[in-house]
């Protein structure tokens, strides 16, 4: 169903992680209330129906989209950008070399900075360099032709998404703990039936997907996707152009 309404980038890097984090909570409905599957079958249709799915999506990208903002200003700057600079380690001098040449042929105008220029402006370097790749973002739109690129793209967006919602999805994954807990520590207060085999099975669950999104969901996590699409980005300047 998703399928048919969302583009292959916003299912993988926008919807999902939104999904995600509502997963503990819905599965825990499920097993701990099976009365309501209908009614959660229900909810459903009428997410997908009022475009309430595509606002999690959007809210996905505005929180991945605000993350990677301090991520890029943590590390330095955009991974690309980093891997231009004549300092930087991560791409030998001679293949950036070959790089550097290709934009330069190919951007109209645009000259690529010297050791030197980066040493005395190098706010003026980063600046060439992001002009840089944003031409290189235009020039490989064709996912077809780059179909690695495209999913290093979906893989890094996924990850950077799923990083701006992290701690939403952190509070989500507690809450089929923090109702048992209630249920057990509060007289006359009964929620669930604590003594069914599901509700703990949901409860174990919850605390995979916790133990996912507060240990595995982290910054070293997203700038791995980052670097991994940053260096396919860049082999795009070689002489057959496809990557």
């Amino acid at each position: 169903m998703l399928s048919n309404l969302f583009d292959e980038y916003s299912l993988n890097a926008r919807v999902r992680p939104a999904l995600l984090a509502l997963l503990s909570p819905t599965i825990f409905s499920y097993l701990a209330f099976p009365q309501l599957y209908n009614v959660l079958a229900g909810a459903i249709s009428i997410f997908v129906v009022f475009g309430l799915v595509t606002a999690l999506a959007h809210f996905s990208r505005s929180a991945g989209r605000s993350a990677e903002k301090k991520l890029f200003s943590a590390w330095g700057g955009k991974p690309t950008t980093i891997m231009l600079r004549h300092k930087d380690v991560g791409i030998d001098p001679t293949t950036r070399t070959r790089y550097h040449a290709f934009l330069a042929e190919k951007i109209d105008r645009w000259v690529a900075p010297t050791e030197e220029d980066e040493l005395n402006d190098s706010r003026m370097a980063d600046q060439l360099y992001d002009s840089a790749v944003r031409w290189l973002l235009e020039y490989t739109r064709d996912k077809k032709r780059y179909p690695i690129l495209f999913k290093e793209n979906i893989s890094y967006g996924f990850r950077r998404n799923c990083y701006g919602i992290k701690w939403l999805a952190v509070i989500l994954a507690l809450i089929p703990a923090i109702v048992v807990v209630v249920d057990l520590l509060v007289q006359n207060v009964s929620i669930v039936s604590v003594g069914e085999l599901t509700t703990w099975v949901s409860i174990c669950f919850s605390v995979v997907l916790f133990t996912w999104w507060a240990f595995i969901v982290r910054a070293e996590w997203v700038r791995d996707a980052a670097k991994a699409y940053a260096v396919r980005l860049l082999a795009a300047c070689e002489t057959d152009g496809r990557t």
